[in-house]
């Protein structure tokens, strides 16, 4: 059974710079569910929240504003995709419930 779910991502998906990144410079944060029974609802909401933590860390850059919409953007799509990334890696229908349940569009582009 996977444990760890892996957010590994550029900091901006839509910029080229990112995708030129091999995949050893690509940001990643290791989020750890042993202490989760994600066969309980409540189980699969602390872990979408923790799973949404870790890609806001990993897709922050030290110069994002909110007045700076272009950045603001980026971060968003950045952290999205992490988001959509580990929750199917994971491949449980109880986290992928809680997923859409807190942003059903997010889930929905999957």
């Amino acid at each position: 059974m996977l444990r760890i779910a892996l957010l590994s991502l550029a900091l901006a998906a839509s910029s080229t710079a990112a995708l030129a990144q091999s995949d050893e410079q690509v940001p990643s944060l290791a989020v750890n569910f042993t202490d989760l029974n994600l066969q309980t609802p409540a189980g699969a909401h602390t872990l979408v929240t923790r799973i949404a933590e870790a890609a806001a860390k990993v897709c922050q850059r030290d110069y994002v504003s909110i007045a700076d919409v272009v950045a603001m953007n980026q971060f968003k799509i950045c952290r999205d995709a992490a988001m959509v990334e580990a929750i199917t890696a994971i491949n449980n229908p109880l986290v992928f419930a809680a997923a859409h349940q807190a942003n059903p569009y997010m889930m929905a582009r999957r």
